[in-house]
């Protein structure tokens, strides 16, 4: 759920500051395919999807509304970098 708010606060803040064009990555895919469901229950997530709808700029997140996937994969923890000796 923390996702959730993370996407919430970066819709809010390219809401406020009027940002033409935006794209939002996150590495939850669940939160971003929450988005995409048509019903859900959750308030948080159908808030999102009402101020991306009303919002009349170009923002970029993976859900049924023409937009761009924008899920990336997580990174790996700096013990496995230092592991492999990527530090």
């Amino acid at each position: 759920m923390v996702e959730v708010v993370a996407i919430r606060q970066a819709v809010k803040y390219i809401i406020v500051r009027q940002l033409k064009q935006s794209k939002i990555f996150s590495d939850s895919r669940y939160a971003l395919m929450s988005l995409a469901w048509v019903h859900e229950r959750r308030v948080n997530i159908n808030q999102i999807k009402d101020n991306l709808k009303e919002y009349s700029g170009d923002i970029q997140y993976p859900a049924n509304l023409d937009k761009v996937s924008s899920w990336i994969r997580r990174k790996r923890t700096c013990r496995s970098v230092c592991k492999d000796g990527l530090d």
